[in-house]
């Protein structure tokens, strides 16, 4: 009985070492992948023209507007990275 339970664990541990290696390889290779996806083809950044963003700074004043029943004012918007 002493031999079947220690053949149990020693084969619970190679199971268990290989699932962790193989699983090791996928997230590196999927990593790798993902790196040189994002050098090959960068996100491309559009900036907002003025009109836009007076578009978004009127949506702002009323939305704030609406929510404080009119005592509520929008001071300064920043934006946060």
């Amino acid at each position: 009985m002493e031999t079947t339970i220690s053949n149990a664990m020693y084969l619970l541990m190679i199971g268990m070492a290989t699932v962790f290696v193989i699983l090791a390889c996928v997230a590196l290779t999927g990593r790798i992948l993902i790196l040189m996806v994002n050098s090959w083809s960068p996100e491309k950044v559009e900036e907002k023209s003025d009109a836009t963003l007076e578009l978004h700074t009127a949506i702002a004043k009323k939305a704030i507007s609406t929510l404080t029943n009119g005592k509520g004012e929008v001071k300064r918007i920043t934006k946060i990275q």
